[in-house]
Formats: C-alpha cells, sequence, structure tokens
C-alpha cells in the first residue's frame, strides 16, 4: 500500500486535532505547573505559525450589490467568483493562498506524516475481494504493495466440462469425509437458485487459479501517463508564456472545457467509470487531472493496451455505457460553466475484433433546463439504456432499445411517461416484455409500481398502488423474482415475490412463500404441494386459460420478508 497524500485540508483537521488531543491531556493532569509545561511544549508542535517575513496574501474588496431571495446583498468578494476557471488574477490569487499555506505547514510535515503513517499502520490488508462474473469473464480487483490504486484483473470462467469434473471431484471428496454428497439445505439451495437463461448455477465454481490471470485496467499507469503528459504541456505553456489548460490531452480546445489552470504541482488524479464491452474485447474509463470531476474518455483494447480513440474526449462525466454489440460508446458531457452533465452522445468504435476507425461523436440529447442533470445508466436486462434528467422535486427517464436494427439517433428516444414538475419517474426493471417504473408525486408520496409493456410504455397498469404507512424504496427485478425494499414504522423489510410464467392458479400457488415455514425446505415442499393441489383442481374444473400478465401479482399474497 502507497504512502498517504494529504491535502492542505487533511493537513490542518490532522493539526486541529492534535491540539484538541494535548489540551485535553493537558487538563486532565493534577498539578497546574505541569499542565502549563505540557500546554506550552506539545501544544506549540502542533500550532503552526508562519515563518518570519511571510505574509497571507489579502483579498481586495470590490464591493458589488447583488439581488437575492432575501433581498439586496452586497458582495465585497464576487470578483473571486470564475466559473470559466481562467481569469488570471483569480488563479493568480488562489496560488498565492496555496503559497502561504505550504509556507506555514511546511515545520509540521513531519507530524503529519507520523500521523498519515500510524492511520495507515491501523488499515487492514486489503484481502482478494470476491470476482464478479460478467460475460464469459469473472471480474475481480486487487490492491498491489505501493500502489495508489486498486488494479482490475480478470480470469476467464471455466468451461462447463472441467465445471461438471470440479463438482464430480468435490461430491467424492464430500461422501468420503461426510457419508453424503450433499445436505438436504444444499439441496434446497440448489432448487431454489436453479440457473435461468443466464445466469449462474448455484454450485458454480469461481475462476481457476489455473486460468491466466489477465489486467482490464492499472489506474496507477494511466495516471502516471497522464501527469507525464500534463508535466510536458505545463512546460511547454510556460515556455510560450501560456496557461496550460490541466485536462493531461491535447484533444481539450480550452482551458474552460477541461477545469482550466495548470495543476502540475498538485498531481491530482482520479480514474472513474471503467466499464468493459460486452464481447470483453475493450475496457473504457475516464481520467482527471484537473480536479474538476471533467474525465477524458478514453478506451483500450485490453489484449494489447492500445488506445482505440486517436485522441482522449474531454469534459465527460464518468458516464459510459456500450452499445449490444460493442461497436460503439454512449457518454455524457459537462457543461463549461455550470459543471452539470447535459448532453448525451454516441460515438461509434466499429467492431471491437476489427481495426476500424472511429466515426465522429453523434448529439444524442441535451438538456437545455440548467435546473436539470443527466445521468446515464443500463435496465437490469441490459436491453435498453436508460438517460434520466432530475432536478430537486423532478425526474424523467428516457429510453432506447439497444437492440434496434437501426443506429443509434436523436429519435430513438422512447418517453414512459411526460415530464411534469414534482413528479419522479424511475425505471426499476425489465422483465419480458414488460417494464417495471417507480413513481412518486405529491399525490403518491411514499412511491407507488407501475407496470408497461415494452411496446408501448405510456400504458401504465398499477402494479403496487401507493400506501400511505408504507414507503417503497427500492425495487429490484430479477429472472424469477420482484424484490421490494420497503420502509415502514422506520424499518426496512425486503418483501420477494415469485414472477409467474403465466397467471394460471397453479404458477401463483407455486411463487407462494409461507411466512410462517421454519426453513426453505418447509418453504419448498409447502409450495410444491399447493402446486400439486392446483393443478389437480384445475383440471378437474378446467378454468379457460388466463392471458399472461405480470399485474398477477397483485392477487399474491405477500411473500417472505424479513428486517434488515
Amino acid at each position: 500500500m502507497g504512502p498517504l497524500q494529504l491535502p492542505r485540508t487533511t493537513l490542518t483537521v490532522l493539526l486541529l486535532s492534535c491540539i484538541v488531543f494535548t489540551l485535553a491531556t493537558a487538563s486532565s493532569l493534577p498539578g497546574s505547573n505541569d499542565q502549563e509545561k505540557l500546554s506550552q511544549t506539545d501544544a506549540s508542535y502542533c500550532i503552526a505559525t508562519p515563518p518570519t517575513g511571510v505574509q497571507p496574501p489579502v483579498a481586495t474588496r470590490r464591493p458589488r450589490t447583488l439581488s437575492t431571495a432575501a433581498g439586496r446583498v452586497v458582495d465585497e468578494f464576487h470578483w473571486l467568483r470564475d466559473d470559466s476557471h481562467s481569469d488570471p488574477e483569480v488563479l493568480g490569487y488562489l496560488t498565492a493562498e496555496n503559497a502561504y499555506s505550504d509556507a506555514v505547514l511546511a515545520q509540521v510535515q513531519p507530524l503529519a506524516a507520523q500521523l498519515a503513517a500510524e492511520m495507515e499502520g491501523r488499515l487492514d490488508k486489503p484481502n482478494d475481494p470476491v470476482p464478479v462474473r460478467q460475460g464469459a469473464w469473472w471480474y475481480y480487483e486487487r490492491q498491489e504493495e505501493g500502489q495508489r490504486f486498486w488494479l482490475r484483473y480478470r480470469r476467464p470462467a471455466q468451461p462447463a466440462q472441467q465445471q461438471q469434473q470440479h463438482k464430480e471431484g468435490n461430491n467424492k471428496l464430500t461422501a468420503g469425509r461426510t457419508g453424503a454428497t450433499t445436505t438436504k439445505h444444499a439441496d434446497v439451495a440448489k432448487e431454489q437458485h436453479a440457473a435461468g437463461v443466464g445466469s449462474l448455477a448455484w454450485d458454480e465454481v469461481g475462476p481457476s487459479p489455473d486460468t491466466p490471470e489477465e489486467v482490464v485496467l492499472d489506474p496507477n499507469a494511466e495516471c502516471e501517463h497522464a501527469l507525464a503528459v500534463l508535466a510536458v504541456e505545463a512546460h511547454s505553456s510556460s515556455m510560450h508564456g501560456t496557461t496550460s489548460d490541466g485536462s493531461g490531452s491535447s484533444g481539450s480546445s480550452s482551458s474552460s472545457s477541461s477545469g482550466g489552470g495548470s495543476n502540475a504541482d498538485a498531481e491530482h488524479c482520479d480514474v472513474y467509470g471503467s466499464s468493459v464491452s460486452p464481447d470483453g474485447a475493450l475496457v473504457a474509463f475516464g481520467v482527471d487531472v484537473s480536479g474538476s470531476e471533467q474525465y477524458q474518455l478514453l478506451v483500450r483494447r485490453i489484449s494489447s493496451g492500445r488506445t482505440v480513440l486517436p485522441a482522449p474526449l474531454p469534459g465527460t462525466s464518468g458516464d459510459y455505457e456500450w452499445a449490444a454489440d460493442s461497436a460503439g460508446l454512449f457518454y455524457l458531457t459537462r457543461d463549461s460553466t455550470t459543471n452539470r452533465p447535459w448532453q448525451g452522445w454516441y460515438i461509434g468504435l466499429g467492431n471491437s475484433s476489427s481495426s476500424g476507425g472511429t466515426a465522429a461523436p453523434l448529439l444524442l440529447w441535451q438538456e437545455d433546463n440548467p435546473a436539470f442533470y443527466l445521468s446515464l445508466s443500463r435496465s437490469s436486462s441490459g436491453r435498453f439504456l436508460l438517460l434520466s434528467g432530475a432536478s430537486e422535486v423532478t425526474r424523467q427517464v428516457l429510453l432506447m432499445d439497444l437492440q434496434q436494427q437501426a443506429p443509434p439517433s436523436a429519435d430513438a428516444w422512447l418517453a414512459p411517461a411526460p415530464r411534469v414538475h414534482g413528479v419522479q419517474q424511475q425505471v426499476v426493471g425489465h422483465w419480458q416484455s414488460w417494464l417495471f417504473l417507480l413513481v412518486v408525486s405529491p399525490d403518491t408520496p411514499n412511491g407507488q409500481l407501475l407496470v408497461a409493456p415494452v411496446h408501448a410504455p405510456q400504458q401504465h397498469t398499477v402494479l403496487l398502488p401507493h400506501r400511505r404507512e408504507v414507503e417503497l424504496e427500492d425495487v429490484r427485478i430479477f429472472a424469477h423474482h420482484l424484490v421490494l425494499a420497503e420502509r415502514q414504522l422506520g424499518h426496512t423489510t425486503i418483501t420477494v415475490y415469485c414472477l409467474p410464467a403465466s397467471s394460471s392458479a397453479a404458477d401463483v400457488a407455486a411463487c407462494r412463500y409461507n411466512s410462517t415455514a421454519a426453513s426453505a425446505a418447509e418453504a419448498v415442499a409447502e409450495a410444491q404441494e399447493a402446486r400439486a393441489a392446483a393443478e389437480q383442481k384445475q383440471q378437474q374444473q378446467q378454468p379457460q386459460q388466463q392471458q399472461e400478465h405480470p399485474a398477477s401479482l397483485q392477487r399474491q399474497p405477500n411473500l417472505r420478508s424479513a428486517s434488515s
């Protein structure tokens, strides 16, 4: 683990903590002379005093009258506001303040290093995290000794034949030790978590240590390269008497597009938003060396590390989503003045297995309302791209079907509902041919769950109505289950519903979870008995088959819930 890099604000907090500890220790001593002596020695060691001849910079007072909701206000330092981050006078004053802070805190740097080393020594060394399956790979992160950032690795998933051999070997080993290959609870767990299409089996093994490990992204190397480029640009700018834009890339066209101001001395770097393409060949990520959270978008080929884009794309927000065929990337850019994400773009990269060139970025959406911020995500099924525009009280979501044959365009967006002030919409999932929407409004402040067909997303049906005493906090859609997080009387409960294959009585009975069952085995047994009884009754009565509709969940009782 590498050394901690402490900014000036952190140093100030450490010094204040030192002073408080010293004074508290001094006040606990019995003798007043001892208290005075300790306060004069240790407290002076904590307090930073400016060196002789070093004076703090003084900002000029330039009164300006502003009209606000509270009336007219005179701001004497309004001139220090520089949304473009390029005013030489403002940058000069901030540089003087930083220089003064460095001079004052220089004498306590040994103390800061000692405190930082002690805190770092108390941190537990990170263990290897649990790998996560994505496509044909297992992904995981690990922090190497002396490195600042965690590296992202992957190993290929084992073929089905190797997994079967692994399971047979484990079963034989277990039988030799316990006399049984599996336990009753394990059988129940496997039955409950039987793999669906594209999902993982309950007993599927993780990545084999025998398979080669591949580095997906090394943020340490990316930051080292970006800071080196920034230093070269800063040196070149100083030679020509210009100001570096601090973007770390020659692709930036102006200082305002990436935060402005030279940042070579601060060595700030952040790598954010890494996203691997569906075919596993490319990785997209953002690098920020200016501290403005305006990331330079880069795309690299994982196998070779070669850059796919001809130049980094500046001013992105760190939201990156891939096209279904890995031939393009969706991303957002920030406004140069307000720094809010306001434009949605698509850039074609060609097939990731080929060496085709990239196309010019295509603008798909622009949010002109300054109160709204954009965010980008995908539905739980991966089929839909979700573009959310949100303010403090209003939220609207637009959809784009990633399985459509036509290329992405500004006309491809679908709106499940129009934007209404005070109404917050959220697409919480996609299941088969249905979309699930969570809507919070002045009439339904605790939220209600709606469902709509994919081909007509504005034809809503109330699946779970608003309840005055229960707040619907979150909704998750899985292949076979609907999971709700509900808050009542200050407690959050998790409620699980089965998603039936049809609305027949047999399927509804099979999806019933008995909350009074003592164990999962009893719950499965009761569900099987209910299914058999329902099928027998159905054969006797021969009812007319009902049309498949997820609204059948309304006829199911409350299922198993557990307080979290």
